[in-house]
Formats: C-alpha cells, structure tokens, sequence
C-alpha cells in the first residue's frame, strides 16, 4: 500500500489510520517544534514487512550515509562536501569541515564511537588515462551544542593508503581493534589500515593478471540487456566491479560482488594471519548466493543488525529496487520493502540507526546511478528525477 501524505503531521496520521503506531515512534523530541512545518507530500509505503518513506530530499546526489542517535551524515561526492542531516526531521544542521586540501571525492562514512566518524575519499573516479589516486581515510569529532544548539566537527587526522595498490576503493569498515578494511572494487582486494596508520595487504591478488584474480573479489564483464526501472543500464566499459559493500559483526567481514553477485565472508582474524594475502582468499565462504537465473545480483549498502538480531544482515538490491533481510544462519533473503522507484531509485548505501524507543530505522541513499551518463553509457544525456530522495524503512519484525 502507498500512501500520499502532506507534511510530517499527514505522515504521522497516514501510519495511525492503518494502525501502524510504530511509524511514530522515530519522531522525537528535537523534531517537536518542526511537525507540520514541511508542505510537502511524502511518500509513505506501508507493507507486510516493514513501513518506508521518504524522509529526505536532496539537491545534490547523496552515496554515503552513517548516523547516530542525534545525526545522520551523508556524503555528496561530486559537490565535495559531508552533510549532517537531523536523524528525526532531515534537516540539515551542518556539514564537516574540509580537510586539509579538501575532499576530492568523499565517498563513504563509518560512525567509529560516541561523536566520531571516518570519511573514505578514493581520490577521484576511475580514469584510465591519468595515474592511480591516493585514497584516504579523514577522521573527525563532531558534538551538539546545546546552548548554541548547532552542530559542531573538528578533523582530527588523514589516513593516506600509501603503498596500497588501488584504483578505486568502494566502501570501507571499522574492525574490533579500530582499524579499517578498505575494499579495492577494480583489481578485486582487501586492504588494512591499522590505527597507527601503517596500511598493509588484508587479501590481495599475487599479481593483476585475470588468472590471479581471488574468487569472491575480482571484477568481471558487466552482462548486456540490462534494465532498471525500464531504463537501458549500461556501465562504461560493461565493466562489473569486484568486491564492493562491506559490514562486519566483529567474527565475519561480510561482502557483496557486481560481478559474482550473492553475498560473502570471511573471518576477520584471516586478514591477519601468518599466510601470504593472496592465500588468505581460501577462507572467502558464499553465504547467500545469487537467485538462480539471475543474470547480475547487486547487493549494497550492507549491514548487519546489531541491535536486534546479529543473525540478520539488510542488504539494498540496486537494480531490483529492494531492500532484503539476509539470514546469515540459512542465506535466506527476504524483501523488506519495494521494489520501489520512488523510494529506492538505485539504492547503493544504507545504514540501521541505533534505537530510540525502541525503533531502529534503516536509512537507504539512493544516487539513481542508471539515470546519469557518467556511469550509464547506454544514455546521451542525463535523466535525473529531482531531489534524490533518502527514504527510511521501519522494519517490522516477525512475533
């Protein structure tokens, strides 16, 4: 069922008329004196499985998201800038300052503790014909002031990926022992960025020949006929990534694939181990494998769900339009919510919120990647449904 609402009030009151009170418990105490002040028309989607709608609007395209009880960031790569937003209205309240020599291309977030986040800036996108960019990790501090009642960051420190053999890095998470794993999408690698800064190999190749690549993280060809949402989806190159998403649950580093699609993961004490990197990718085990027939499986955004059920990992399906529920027990998959064009248009980042009465809410960027000519080649112009929306899913629980 989808529902048109106008206004946080309207929303409120759409979820109360069908009896789903749930849906009013994410809206809180520093939102008050904000209901009812949007005039907009909000798009609630009320399922079996889970209550969605969409809770931002965005100018500029959104990719990375992370958030807290207060907050929810979001990246903006090509304008260069990392927005936090208010977890309970979406308004904007502030952005992180920018790092010494600025952003290039920040492109995802990780919360790393109470007020402490960590932006991966992969240096640009891929261009083949100028030489490999540095990637970094920024680290900052950010705080609430009360009696200002603003927003407040400070950068705290750069982590360059000197020595790491990169092209793009896609996504990056925090370990037990506060480093990071930095996954490299084109040659298909892990790469480990302790907390002193030193970067080492986690898995990577022996060499960046085909027959080198691991199973599990070497990129591939992009299959031909491809559509989302009735649009020709065409990467540049019909180049499909290698290894991409990550989440952890402090055991297991889980992964996703464009190119072998389902779900993986390794256990987080091999990227460490006495053997060399190339030989750590025997321990890469399939939990949750493509549908069978499918041509291309997508899976983004991952993260597993610490609050509730460690068992459980959500997932956005990008070309599908989804959001999944992925037993990591079974591999099972169900869908949340959608398809949904409106709401998950090209979903490729997502984060679950940590409780507030009760309620953790997943919040699903979506960049609409198939409607720009920058990645699709299969267009002549760009076809961009303004603002880019960033929706919240509600999941409900089976009793």
């Amino acid at each position: 069922m989808v529902l048109r609402c106008t206004g946080l009030r309207a929303l409120l009151g759409c979820a109360l008329s069908v009896g789903l009170l749930t849906a009013c418990a994410d809206v809180p105490e520093d939102a008050v004196d904000e209901v009812g002040a949007s005039s907009e028309a909000l798009r609630l989607r009320v399922e079996r499985r889970s209550i969605a709608y969409d809770w931002a609007s965005r100018d500029a395209m959104p990719h990375g998201v992370a958030g807290d009880e207060r907050f929810v960031f979001l990246t903006e790569p090509l304008t260069g800038r990392v927005v936090a937003l208010s977890r309970y209205t979406g308004r904007e309240l502030g952005e992180l300052p920018a790092p010494p020599g600025g952003f290039v291309l920040p492109f995802a977030l990780r919360s790393t503790g109470v007020g402490g986040l960590a932006v991966l800036d992969p240096g640009g996108l891929p261009d083949p014909t100028a030489p490999p960019p540095t990637a970094t990790i920024h680290e900052y501090e950010y705080r609430w002031d009360r009696r200002a009642r603003r927003f407040e960051a400070t950068w705290v420190r750069t982590l360059p990926l000197t020595g790491a053999i990169t092209l793009f890095v896609e996504d990056f998470e925090v370990l037990p022992d506060g480093s990071y794993v930095v996954s490299e999408s084109i040659l298909g690698a892990l790469w480990i960025v302790e907390p002193d800064g030193t970067v080492r190999p986690g898995v990577v190749p022996a060499g960046f020949a085909p027959s080198d690549a691991i199973p599990g993280l070497g990129p591939c060809a992009f299959p031909a006929g491809v559509t989302v949402d009735g649009i020709p989806f065409e990467p540049h190159g019909m180049f499909a990534p290698g290894v991409g998403f990550l989440a952890s649950d402090d055991t297991f580093l889980y992964f996703g694939n464009t190119c072998a699609g389902g779900i993986r993961r390794i256990p987080v004490a091999s990227l460490s181990d006495a053997r060399p990197p190339h030989e750590r990718g025997d321990d890469i085990e399939l939990v949750s494998p493509p549908p069978a027939g499918a041509a291309v499986d997508v899976l983004k955004g991952l993260v597993v769900d610490r609050y509730r059920d460690p068992n459980t990992l959500y997932a956005v399906d990008a070309l599908r339009l989804e959001v999944l529920r992925v037993d990591l027990t079974t591999g099972a998959r169900e869908r949340v919510a959608g398809p949904d064009a409106v709401l998950f248009d090209f979903p490729v980042a997502m984060e679950l919120l940590p409780p507030v009465f009760g309620i953790s809410p997943l919040v699903v960027v979506s960049d609409q990647e198939h409607r720009w000519t920058g990645i699709n080649a299969a267009l002549t112009e760009d076809r961009f449904r303004l603002p880019f929306v960033v929706a919240k899913v509600i999941p409900l629980h089976r009793r």
